[in-house]
């Protein structure tokens, strides 16, 4: 997989489906409404400004780092203390948080690793049109085949992804 940086509409797509999430995550944290907002927007803020230099694959669990090491870092520089110590509640969210990144992390270098298995028409379809946010019929032009032939690819590819990862399809 090449590191071409985030998109616009990528960084939209993440931008609206996250902001919510990771609003609630600092505010955890926190505990007050503008200060996680204000994080939020800062870590959205340097995400932007580093586009070119990340990967799309991996900016959910970048987020979710970033969030919590900003809230941290807002905590620690309110705290008015030199050494920061977390109280319970705050050390177990921190906990359950680095169980669920290193979760997301496996699960994603699982599945680049089946992306990069998969057979090269298939993967070079499924990268076109989910990394690169190509239309089928993009996809179809350049590679000199049908729509239809494009949707098979797609169809293959997730089968494949599903089986490897133990998921049934339910019809």
């Amino acid at each position: 997989m090449s590191r071409e940086g985030i998109s616009l509409s990528q960084f939209e797509q993440v931008f609206r489906e996250q902001y919510s999430r990771l609003y609630y995550y600092a505010n955890d944290f926190v505990q007050d409404d503008e200060a996680a907002r204000d994080i939020v927007s800062d870590v959205f803020t340097a995400v932007w400004n580093a586009r070119e230099r990340m990967m799309f694959s991996t900016l959910p669990s970048y987020l979710m780092t970033s969030i919590r090491n900003q809230s941290i870092n807002y905590l620690r520089k309110n705290a008015g203390r030199e050494s920061f110590e977390p109280n319970d509640a705050m050390a177990a969210l921190m906990a359950d948080n680095e169980e669920d990144l290193s979760m997301l992390n496996e699960r994603l270098d699982k599945l680049q690793g089946l992306v990069s298995q998969l057979p090269d028409k298939t993967r070079h379809v499924l990268e076109e049109c989910y990394y690169h946010d190509k239309k089928y019929s993009e996809v179809a032009c350049e590679m000199g085949i049908t729509s239809d032939g494009v949707k098979k690819h797609i169809v293959k590819a997730f089968r494949l992804l599903r089986e490897s990862f133990g998921i049934s399809q339910n019809r």
